[in-house]
């Protein structure tokens, strides 16, 4: 559950950081010196994000514009979703999730006019990591341009994800864990057993050794004793200890509490809404103990909701389908609430789409589908998908580091 970073360039700030000079305005004679600038917000954006670009267009004169068009393809990599354009303005653009030129144009433009142009286009869930998209756009009209320079602008983004959350599915009889490296159906990539099986053996996930990579634990509930394991394999735990009491129905689960790259165990109590969390996988009392919540049936979740660093938690309703989702790990009102998905669904919680914040999705065990959602707010799932057998444990971590 990292942050990652976001490249934003404009060209019209690269030329000045490359030494390169306007034309002054003493020069512009004749014509219509028109002037576009793209830009876009600096977030992460990851596979599946939307990116807003703004076209800010003027014309600096001194004459009309005439048959004024402004040219925006649709990157590589991307897909369109829509465009907007102020009164007096068309547009011809692709369909939603095609690709091509969205063609912006006006009539005229009048010296010291200036208008806005908002155009969406999504990434495409087939582009990688680390890829650098480049959307370019100009302008141009029947009148000469003093400057043409300035009837081109750029805006660059470097796609995020390395750390995009994934399905997995633990058959808690046998303890054999099956994990996916995409959000979508089909095969396990990495299948394993780990774990005895059993009702009171509690699978959970988590990067212990700030190594990028989710892999599996166990809280036994009979004994109170926690295995983890370091590799997305079968073997003996790499940390075994022993935290909360023995037999009990506490419910564990792991996040990076202190924002120091590690995550680590907590326990929550269903009949009082308590959480205990601990900033060191390692026996011992909790670091912090608060209660949040309705208690009862509720089933706690944790993520980095607001994309601090630091993992907090939540819990899910399951009679109502509620979400109530807390920024920080103490006492207080939920900051996020919201309904999602059916009634008596598995919460989860992942950075989907690698925008290095976490939402929420739903697991339906009945059928083995799952409902992934890229904002914590309810409304339609971003990916939907069926993974697993029905009647399994439901897991999502980032299982290959990428």
């Amino acid at each position: 559950m990292f942050a990652l970073r976001t490249l934003a360039i404009s060209t019209i700030v690269a030329a000045v950081a490359f030494g390169f000079t306007a034309v002054p305005v003493s020069a512009q004679a004749t014509g219509a010196d028109l002037r576009i600038v793209k830009t876009a917000p600096l977030i992460p954006y990851g596979t599946n994000s939307v990116i807003e670009y703004t076209l800010q267009i003027s014309n600096d004169g001194p004459a009309t514009a005439t048959i004024v068009q402004v040219v925006d393809p649709t990157p590589v990599g991307t897909t369109f979703v829509s465009v907007s354009v102020p009164a007096g303005w068309i547009f011809t653009a692709p369909t939603v999730g095609g690709t091509g030129n969205v063609v912006c144009s006006t009539s005229s433009l009048a010296p010291d006019a200036t208008a806005t142009i908002v155009l969406q286009v999504r990434i495409a869930s087939t582009t990688l990591a680390g890829v650098r998209i480049i959307n370019t756009a100009t302008i141009d009209a029947q009148q000469p341009d003093p400057i043409p320079s300035t009837n081109t602008s750029s805006w660059e983004i470097e796609v995020s994800g390395a750390d995009s959350d994934t399905p997995g599915i633990v058959d808690s009889t046998t303890g054999a864990w099956f994990l996916r490296n995409m959000n979508s159906g089909g095969s396990a990539d990495v299948v394993f057993t780990y774990g005895a099986g059993g009702v009171t053996q509690r699978p959970f996930e988590g990067d212990y050794n700030n190594d990028g990579r989710d892999t599996p634990g166990i809280y036994d509930q009979t004994s109170g004793a926690i295995f983890l394991r370091n590799t997305n394999s079968a073997g003996g735990a790499d940390i075994v200890f022993t935290f909360g009491p023995a037999a009990t129905n506490w419910i564990p689960i792991t996040g990076d509490w202190d924002n120091d790259g590690f995550d680590t165990i907590g326990l929550y109590i269903p009949a009082t809404g308590t959480f205990f969390l601990k900033n060191s996988n390692t026996p011992g009392p909790a670091d912090i103990t608060f209660t949040f919540g309705i208690g009862g049936a509720a089933i706690p979740v944790a993520g980095d909701w607001n994309g601090d660093g630091v993992d907090s938690i939540g819990i899910y309703d399951p009679a109502s389908g509620a979400f109530f989702l807390r920024n920080s790990n103490s006492n207080g009102g939920a900051d996020f609430v919201f309904t999602f998905g059916a009634p008596f669904s598995t919460p989860l919680s992942g950075d989907w789409d690698g925008d290095g914040i976490d939402t929420i999705g739903i697991y339906a065990p009945a059928s083995g589908a799952w409902f992934l959602r890229n904002v914590n707010s309810g409304g339609a799932a971003s990916a939907a998908f069926t993974y697993g057998a029905p009647n399994m444990t439901p897991i999502a971590g980032d299982w290959n580091g990428l």
